[in-house]
């Protein structure tokens, strides 16, 4: 059994209370669904010669459903869905020759991870599955042994159980999410002037982070994409405002002396001073920044955008100032 290393609770602490000065998700009304007005959104982008591509899709699940999904916990009970279900996100990324497909399930109300299933392709192959429970995350590993490289992952027996306990939590825990959850988290929050931010607990490299997703300011930004219900599309271009928002981690626990070290987290194959534009009405991510092996800074912009079949109620009369042009496909 591996265990996060603890530093104490005041630590912890201070580091809820005082490192993120915003409220944490399980403040009630931090996060609406309704504000959200797409499902599916697409990125790209390239740097000296490296192309990057991202695919989300936001799905929502019956209660009955995600519990045929949901692996055993091992680390305290697992965290289980709300009466009305849960939110799967699909995350397809591709950077250099790494293909990686995370389906995540969290309740959308308080933005709390139940489970990630991780399956990379390329030239690292494996599956990795985290059922988030109330004392600590639970891992499945799966990999190709020697000579089953070739077969199909449904074969592989190179199988390991693990996992990893939390730090010493302040009374009452923490709704723990997950890194893909950001995008999620950031669109559904009510975060929407310079200064606005939401702590987010999230559980990354087998470290607990606190990420705070903050407002620095209202850009000006040129944008260019689709927008659509899957069928009709409509072009969607010129100068927008966004918020451009900070995602900066801090880590709880990770070292006995506060929580300081190594704080990055990887999200859509960006990794390290990871920063966000959002369009303050529809709530669509326009572009994801951060760091990339041999290329250092890229951006990847949103290409495609495929609204809710019954867009947020907040939404519904407003739409994009970019200039929009009709098309069919």
């Amino acid at each position: 059994m591996s265990r996060i290393r603890p530093s104490s609770v005041l630590a912890l602490a201070v580091a809820v209370a005082g490192w993120v000065a915003a409220p944490l998700l399980a403040a009630p009304g931090r996060l609406s669904p309704e504000r959200l007005s797409w499902r599916e959104i697409s990125f790209q982008g390239s740097k000296f010669g490296i192309s990057l591509r991202a695919d989300l899709k936001l799905e929502p699940i019956s209660a009955a459903g995600v519990e045929q999904e949901l692996l055993p916990s091992r680390r305290g009970a697992g965290i289980a869905p709300a009466e009305a279900g849960a939110l799967a996100l699909a995350l397809g990324s591709e950077v250099l020759d790494r293909r990686s497909d995370i389906r995540l399930l969290v309740d959308p109300d308080s933005g709390a991870a139940l489970q990630r299933v991780q399956t990379d392709s390329g030239r690292k192959r494996r599956i990795k599955s985290l059922r988030y429970g109330e004392l600590g995350i639970s891992t499945v590993r799966t990999r190709p042994a020697a000579g089953e490289v070739d077969l199909p992952s449904e074969r592989w027996t190179d199988v390991r159980e693990g996992g990893d306990d939390y730090p010493p939590l302040p009374e009452g825990g923490l709704r723990v999410s997950d890194p893909t959850a950001l995008f999620y988290v950031v669109a559904a929050s009510d975060v929407a002037r310079p200064g606005d931010s939401v702590g987010v607990p999230i559980f990354s490299d087998d470290r607990l982070l606190l990420v705070e997703a903050k407002v620095l300011e209202l850009r000006r930004v040129e944008v260019d994409y689709e927008l659509g219900d899957g069928t009709a599309w409509r072009r969607v271009r010129g100068p927008t405002t966004a918020l451009r928002l900070s995602l900066e981690a801090h880590v709880v626990g990770g070292d006995g002396d506060g929580g300081t070290g190594d704080a990055s987290f990887e999200l859509a194959g960006l990794r390290g001073d990871v920063e966000m534009l959002l369009d303050p009405v529809s709530r669509i991510p326009l572009e994801l920044s951060g760091r990339v092996p041999y290329a250092g800074r890229v951006a990847i912009r949103l290409g495609r955008a495929v609204e809710r079949s019954e867009p947020a109620a907040a939404n519904a009369a407003q739409r994009p100032a970019a200039r929009s042009e009709t098309s069919r496909r």
